[in-house]
């Protein structure tokens, strides 16, 4: 490692979900660490603070007295005085938290997790196959969002003492090309941040470029038509991957003709050497541990063909996770953990006791009365999957949204598939618009969204948008908080007024 051991490390935004459990490992690993966040109440700088770590409340460049190694988020722009000063002085390195984090995982069996949508999720489930299968063992972790971790006072960074390591690629900025993974899994491409990129040719560059560094084997949801796209650049690079769809027939992918059954799941997830599947076929005695081979009955209507070899067929009920966009996840994450060695049945005890992260389709409250989803949905092909997931999960059920954009330039962009994504939902509230690392142009309100279909309603102010919709909620609702930002802080008021 480039970081000596004796390095006095500096973390710039170290409150983010990003940052926070790198500098906890480091920490946890020997490391002297000190950072920096405007945030003093958040839960990741007061776990951190716990630690005996110090978190400056400024970012002052006089934080970096006696510091060898400065860490800045993408947040962290030229302007904050403690990036400057690391930036002008040469004593002192400046690192990029993507750099910051290789220089941990490097040593280690690299898996990344990468697309516009779905990478915390994939990246828990396939810590929870890797670790179901004793063989493998305690595998490290470092996502962006809390997933069910015990053992961690930073639910969302682990080290663990297998070789493997799963690691949440952030594409926003590309830095996720800092990283040489050995394993890499794309679950989809699609225009984002383009902020940063400017053109849609180049956000669907970096994902080329990042399958490029891949060093053994790529795997791609075939199913999103972003990956659809890049696929034949990949070949004419020789670039190696495999695909998994739960949709679509072809030479390497199979069809399948799945639907959701709520909380009781019955599904089977066929996976072989060339392409994987989904079906929902009669589940009686299958299991895990009962792999099905050539001219299997159950597939062979899936697009398999006579000839066609499955490696194993896992038998999956009752679990508590739910949702198309999942079940496609947890696809992609059983082909990747089968070809680097998990066990069948690690597989199937992996996806069958899987919790999904906090806020992803996250069951707040669930009864007769009132059922409360809190979803971390902030682009329009995640809301409307999120909300075609939680109508087939509560069927014959009311569905109220209270939404908060994320980012201005995201709310400008993609205003009219917002409002198109939202109108899905039986009542829709827009607040304002959480700006994260933005400055508010003065143009772009929960307004620019609104105008676009006249079910949506805007209020700016939180606690406003809240008020209103309380006076909307009936009996029997499916109330849904929604967005990137602040908007899970509504729930102990939602859940203090509704009884």
């Amino acid at each position: 490692m480039t970081i000596s051991a004796q390095a006095r490390l500096h973390f710039m935004g170290i409150g983010g979900a990003g940052m926070a459990p790198i500098a906890y490992i480091f920490h946890q690993r020997g490391w002297y660490v000190q950072g920096s966040d405007h945030s003093q109440n958040n839960n990741l700088v007061n776990q951190l603070q716990q630690l005996g770590i110090q978190v400056s409340p400024n970012h002052a460049a006089s934080n970096l007295d006696g510091i060898d190694v400065a860490i800045y988020s993408s947040a962290i722009k030229p302007g904050f005085p403690e990036f400057d000063r690391a930036q002008a002085d040469p004593e002192i390195q400046l690192l990029h938290r993507s750099q910051a984090l290789w220089e941990l995982v490097q040593v280690k069996t690299v898996i990344a997790v990468a697309g516009a949508h779905g990478k915390t999720s994939t990246s828990a489930m396939l810590v929870d196959l890797l670790n179901a299968d004793p063989q493998i063992g305690d595998t490290t972790f470092i996502v962006g969002g809390a997933i069910h971790n015990l053992r961690d006072p930073i639910p969302n960074g682990h080290w663990g003492d297998s070789e493997f390591a799963v690691i949440e690629a952030d594409e926003s900025d590309g830095s996720f090309l800092n990283y040489q993974p050995n394993y890499t899994l794309i679950t989809s491409i699609e225009p984002d941040h383009l902020d940063h990129f400017g053109t849609y040719a180049k956000f669907e560059q970096v994902f080329i470029d990042f399958c490029q560094k891949t060093q053994t084997m790529n795997f791609l949801c075939a199913d999103n038509l972003g990956v659809q796209k890049i696929l034949p650049k990949l070949d004419s690079l020789k670039i190696p991957y495999q695909t998994y769809s739960i949709q679509q027939p072809s030479s390497k992918i199979l069809e399948t003709n799945s639907k959701d059954r709520g909380l009781k799941n019955e599904r089977e997830i066929a996976v072989s050497s060339q392409q994987s599947a989904i079906s929902s076929q009669d589940l009686t005695g299958v299991s895990g541990d009962q792999p099905k081979t050539k001219k299997d009955e159950s597939f062979g209507d899936a697009g398999l063909g006579s000839e066609a070899n499955i490696d194993s067929v896992f038998a999956l009920r009752d679990h508590a996770w739910f949702g198309e966009h999942n079940l496609s996840n947890a696809l992609g994450a059983a082909t990747l953990a089968q070809f680097i060695g998990v066990t069948d049945s690690a597989i199937v005890a992996g996806l069958q006791n899987f919790q999904l992260p906090k806020r992803r389709l996250e069951i707040v409250r669930d009864d007769q009365q009132i059922a409360i989803v809190d979803d971390y949905a902030h682009h329009p092909s995640e809301i409307s999957a999120s909300l075609q997931a939680i109508r087939a999960h509560f069927p014959n059920r009311r569905l109220l949204v209270i939404f908060q954009p994320h980012l201005y330039s995201r709310t400008k962009f993609f205003q009219k598939e917002f409002a198109e994504a939202l109108s899905s939902a039986d009542y829709a509230i827009i607040t304002g618009i959480y700006a994260a690392r933005e400055k508010a142009p003065g143009d772009v309100k929960a307004r620019t969204i609104a105008q676009h279909n006249d079910k949506l309603v805007a209020e700016e102010n939180l606690d406003q948008a809240l008020r209103l919709l309380i006076t909307k909620i009936r009996p029997s609702d499916v109330v849904v908080t929604m967005g990137a930002g602040d908007i899970w802080q509504v729930l102990d008021q939602l859940k203090q007024v509704i009884l």
